[in-house]
This record gives C-alpha cells, sequence and structure tokens, in this order.
C-alpha cells in the first residue's frame, strides 16, 4: 500500500508485516475491537515525533517544586511543567491520583491528556540506582560520572553517550564493555585505544576504523588481529611507539592535521555496507545478535523489531524508540522497557507494566491506564482517575470512538505536549530545523542556554608536563574556559584532568556540546539507501546507511570479508 507523509508529503509503502501487526495489536474494549489505522506519516517522521520526547546532553540547575531545593535537571527552569526531584517523586508525598479528570466527550483528548499533564508532577531525571552522578540523565547503576547519556554501569566516565559496562572513558559514544578509551565511537571490548571507530578487541591503539583484535596499531582500517602496523603495514615496535608519541605530543592543530590525514587514508579502503553481525533477516543498522529486524538502528539482542531504535532484548516492537529489557509487544512508543508488555502510544513506561495506552511516565507494576500521567502502581484508571475493570473497559471504548472521529486515534502525542523543546532532543539531532521550521509543526523552541557565566579570566591550557608535576592544577580547575567555536563558556573536571594527565593528552578546547556533535557526525545516520556492490566484479544489492554522494567505497558483506587483512 503506498500513502504520502502527512508533514513531508513523499511517498511511503505499507507493507503487509506492518498490516498484520496492526490487526495483532488491535485492542477489544467492552466487546468492541478498535483497529490499529494505518500511520498518516512515513518513518522517518514518525520516529522524529517520538525521539523529540527525549532530552538528550542539556542539564540546567533549577528548583525542585516541591521542597525548593536547588536540583540538576534534565528540565529547564522556564518550562511550564512540574519537576519534582526523582527521590521526591518516588515518596508518598504526592498522589497522582488527587489530580483525576473526569473525560469530556466536547473536547480533543489530547488537548485534556495535556492539561493533565501540566499539573501532575515529573521526575527531575530519568535516573536509577547511580551514584556520585548528578549531572547523567538515561542512565542506571553509574558510578563517578558527568554529563554521560544513555548508559548502564558506566563508572568514572565523562562527556560520553551509550556507555554501557565500561569504565575511565572520556568523549565516547556507544561503548561496550571498554575500558580507558578517548574519543572512540561503536567499540567493544577495548583497552586504551584513542580516537577509534567500530572496533573490537582492540588495546593500545590510535586512530583506528573497522579493526578486530588489534593492539598496537595507528591510522589503520579493515585489520583484523594484528599489532605493530601503521597506516596499513607492518612496522616494528619501535615505529609504533614513535608515532604514538609524536601524536600525544604534537598542539592541537597539528594533532587535527594527523586526523585529517588519516580519515583520507581510510576512504582508501572499502566498507561493509552495514555495521550488522550475528543476525538473521536484518536491515537499518548497527544491529547485532538479533533476527527479523526491517529499517532499525542500534539493536541488540531483539526479535521481529521495525521502524525502531536504541532497544535491547525486545520482541514484538514497532514504531519505538529507546529501551528494552525483556519488553515485549509495544508499537508507537518512546522509552518503554524492564518486564513490560503491550504498550501503545506511550512514552516512558517501565517497571512490571502493561497494557499501557496513550500515558506518560507511568510505572512499577501498572496496569490498564488510558491517558494517565506519573501513576505508580496504578490499575483501571483513566486520565488519572481510577474506576471498576468494567467501567474501565466501557470508559475506554466510547474514548476510542470519540478519538477514531477526531482522528487521534492510532497517533503518537503532538508536538506540543513534550516536555522539551525541539532543540533540546534527539530529533535535533537526527531531524535538524531551524526554530520556524520546529514552530510550523508545532513544537516548541528553547532560546535560553543558561550557562554558566563566563569569569573574565580564561586559561590558555600549560604543557601537560606541568599538569603532571602538579603545578597549576588549580588554577586551570578554577577557571573558566572559552570554546574556541561556539564561544560558550566550560570548565575542567578534577577526574577530567586525572584522565588527560594519565594519558598524555591535551586539554581540549572546545566546549562538551561541540565535541558531541563531532562524534554524531562518525555515526552512519538513521536513513537507507538502496545501492549496488561497488566491487566491478560484483552484482549484489542491499540497504546501506551509506548515501551514495559519500566518498566510501561500499561493498557487500563477501566482498568486505575478502578486502580484511
Amino acid at each position: 500500500m503506498q500513502k504520502n507523509c502527512k508533514q513531508c508529503q513523499k511517498e511511503f509503502n505499507i507493507e503487509d508485516a506492518d498490516l498484520a501487526f496492526y490487526k495483532k495489536i488491535s485492542p477489544t474494549f467492552s466487546g468492541k475491537t478498535f483497529e490499529i489505522p494505518v500511520p498518516k506519516l512515513c518513518p522517518d517522521c514518525r520516529r522524529q515525533k517520538r525521539i523529540a520526547w527525549r532530552n538528550v546532553g542539556k542539564f540546567y540547575v533549577r528548583k525542585s517544586d516541591l521542597s525548593g531545593k536547588q536540583i540538576v535537571s534534565c528540565v529547564a527552569p522556564n518550562s511550564k511543567y512540574k519537576i519534582y526531584h526523582n527521590d521526591e517523586w518516588m515518596s508518598d508525598k504526592f498522589d497522582p491520583y488527587e489530580y483525576g479528570q473526569d473525560f469530556d466527550p466536547g473536547r480533543s483528548f489530547f488537548e485534556q491528556l495535556h492539561e493533565l499533564s501540566l499539573k501532575v508532577p515529573r521526575p527531575h531525571m530519568n535516573v536509577a540506582r547511580n551514584e556520585n552522578s548528578e549531572y547523567i540523565n538515561n542512565s542506571s547503576d553509574c558510578k563517578n560520572c558527568y554529563l554521560i547519556e544513555n548508559s548502564t554501569e558506566a563508572e568514572d566516565s565523562l562527556y560520553s553517550l551509550g556507555l554501557f559496562y565500561s569504565k575511565d572513558c572520556v568523549d565516547c559514544m556507544k561503548v561496550f564493555r571498554s575500558e580507558n578509551c578517548y574519543e572512540c565511537v561503536n567499540i567493544e571490548n577495548c583497552y586504551s585505544c584513542l580516537f577509534c571507530r567500530d572496533a573490537i578487541n582492540c588495546s593500545e591503539s590510535i586512530l583506528l576504523d573497522s579493526c578486530t583484535g588489534c593492539k598496537n596499531c595507528f591510522g589503520c582500517s579493515n585489520l583484523n588481529n594484528k599489532q605493530y602496523w601503521i597506516y596499513n603495514e607492518q612496522k616494528t615496535k619501535e615505529d609504533f611507539e614513535k608515532i604514538r608519541d609524536e601524536f600525544l605530543k604534537v598542539d592541537l592543530g597539528g594533532r587535527k592535521e594527523i586526523i585529517d590525514h588519516t580519515e583520507s587514508h581510510f576512504t582508501k579502503y572499502p566498507k561493509k555496507y552495514a555495521h550488522i553481525s550475528t543476525s538473521e533477516k536484518a536491515s537499518g543498522d548497527y544491529i547485532y545478535h538479533s533476527k527479523n529486524i526491517t529499517k532499525s538502528y542500534f539493536i541488540d539482542n531483539c526479535e521481529e523489531v521495525r521502524y525502531c531504535s536504541n532497544l535491547s532484548y525486545a520482541k514484538d516492537f514497532f514504531d519505538v524508540d529507546y529501551w528494552g529489557d525483556r519488553a515485549e509487544r509495544s508499537f508507537e512508543s518512546a522509552e518503554v522497557g524492564t518486564e513490560t508488555s503491550n504498550i501503545l502510544f506511550s512514552r516512558k513506561i517501565h517497571g512490571n507494566s502493561r497494557n499501557i495506552y496513550y500515558s506518560v511516565d507511568c510505572c512499577f507494576g501498572c496496569h490498564d491506564l488510558f491517558g494517565c500521567v506519573g501513576v505508580k502502581h496504578g490499575e483501571y484508571s483513566i486520565l488519572n482517575k481510577k474506576y471498576s475493570p468494567e467501567e474501565y473497559e466501557k470508559k475506554v471504548a466510547e474514548i476510542i470512538t470519540h478519538m477514531q472521529k477526531a482522528g487521534e486515534w492510532g497517533e503518537f502525542f503532538p508536538y506540543y505536549m513534550s516536555q522539551f523543546a525541539y532543540n533540546e532532543t534527539s530529533a535535533m539531532d537526527y531531524f535538524p530545523l531551524e526554530k520556524s521550521e520546529a514552530e510550523s509543526i508545532g513544537a516548541f523552541w528553547q532560546d535560553k542556554t543558561y550557562d554558566q557565566e563566563a569569569s573574565d579570566q580564561s586559561f590558555e591550557p600549560l604543557d601537560i608536563s606541568i599538569y603532571s608535576t602538579g603545578q597549576n592544577t588549580e588554577e586551570l580547575l578554577s577557571s573558566v574556559l572559552i570554546c574556541m567555536v561556539s564561544g560558550r563558556p566550560y570548565k575542567i573536571q578534577p577526574h577530567e584532568l586525572v584522565f588527560y594527565i594519565k594519558h598524555n593528552l591535551q586539554i581540549p578546547r572546545v566546549h562538551p556540546d561541540i565535541r558531541y556533535k563531532n562524534r554524531f557526525k562518525q555515526m552512519n545516520r538513521q536513513k537507507t539507501y538502496h545501492r549496488k556492490c561497488m566491487n566491478d566484479d560484483c552484482d549484489n544489492e542491499f540497504e546501506t546507511t551509506y548515501a551514495p554522494d559519500r566518498p566510501e567505497k561500499v561493498y557487500c558483506e563477501k566482498c568486505y570479508q575478502q578486502t580484511v587483512l
């Protein structure tokens, strides 16, 4: 079935598997099945709408609306939403059912849910069981971390996105079971690696791309199980140590020249069409240990997933972004996880919850909720008002019928209901818009940065040997640096400085947000193109996230494996 997207007007296809899933999850209330309609938006615009509900990398100092205590939150001080510190939100200091309201059939359901969401307190961060890690979000079980996101069991790490079971990592993105790594992207089981990308089981190496099992290598691509290789040539231990030491000693300008030269070197070697391994029937990118995956990204240990991103251990998820963790059956939702099932059109539902529709921030054993906000351990509730099971069934059927007539049933929440401004969210990374464009689709825009005020004194980095002797470190740590690119102020943290000294690294001269954007550019975008293998002797075709206008030679898996040394 061909349709035109209501938002971008591009044509998209509704496949038979999509229709089968919509039928499978269509709920029944009071004996009537309410069919999920085919989407009005294309997969890209649907994802854009969902991830506009997820703040990434924005932290603000503000006050709790309950205690007045100063807290660090992902919600800006000028937000219209009521924010409590997580400890306060988890306590018995408020009852979300106090805000319950009756459904008004004369008004839009989304309008009524939005009014409720403005009244019910929300947690200040999406965090759990972290230690000495006030400035982190969307993370759990982390210790001594600062400005990290989307992470689990990370320790002593800073300025990173997606750290899993990793330690002592700085300025990294998508790192699994690694330690002592800096400026690395999409690595696994690596140790003491700097500026590496798409590396597995590598150690003590610098500037690697698509390498496995390499040690003491520099500037190499498409290598397996090599030691003392430089720019894809076998060298000696002395050669490696010389180029490593020269790289670490050179100033920031010289380091950029070396990195640019190395990136040019990488273009000589073909790329595999997608980062997919140990998976069956998978399309998209960054897919591992999974089966039956369609046009999805950053997927691990999942099955029967379509049009999703950033999931682990999930099954029967369609149009869902973020989380998983032993979760089954979810549709058009965001941040769904930890033993959940049958979650539709909702955001941030977790903790053994099931049968949740059009709800936000509900958790811990909730079941059979429709249009609820901030409920814990709740059941048979609509707009935060409790009903008997029989009354619940009847009222939900009435509301869905109303939503069908209004064109709301089957749609994810409108942009204006998001807790966050568009330019505070993941949507700005993957679907960048200007302020006027964001406002034209109904989203808000954050004009304030709330940066720390820059002092009159800025600090020029000293020679690293001075830091290692313990001199001038107090001056550096007490100073405010000014970003050479954006002009924004930032500071060096004590354990950050220890990391730089340990690895003989220069003090960064750009703001953490600029460094994040530079790393983000190294990840392939969440969009596929139909292409042919660029090996002249091969006719294989595939879907790839490498756009046709990119400089890389893109090979099918068979041809790529033949080029790996």
